[in-house]
């Protein structure tokens, strides 16, 4: 069943599109990363955030997470509203890759 827009809490929105897009998820998160790396501006299309598990999981929409990123001061929605950045367009940290162990 999907959830009405008023029965979405827009904090937990706002909340999980600012750690997506935090420092210290960029620092292991490749793909945001090489994506915001790939355009200029340092915008994101909100309908790559749509295949998250979490947003999948909430039952969130295209218009849940516009309106969850309108609450943010760390975010920034395009004017068109297709797209989001890191305020200002403020620079990535540095890409950290993990070394993922090997199985025996």
């Amino acid at each position: 069943m999907e959830k009405k827009t008023s029965e979405i809490n827009l904090d937990d929105i706002k909340i999980q599109l600012e750690y997506y897009l935090s420092d210290e998820n960029l620092k292991k998160d490749s793909f945001f990363h090489q994506r915001i790396e790939e355009n200029a501006e340092g915008y994101l299309d909100l309908d790559l955030f749509l295949n998250c598990n979490k947003v999948i999981k909430a039952g969130w929409k295209k218009e849940d997470l516009i309106e969850g990123a309108k609450k943010s001061d760390l975010l920034e929605l395009n004017k068109e509203k297709t797209k989001i950045r890191r305020k200002g367009n403020k620079p990535l940290p540095e890409l950290t890759v993990l070394k993922k162990k090997k199985k025996k």
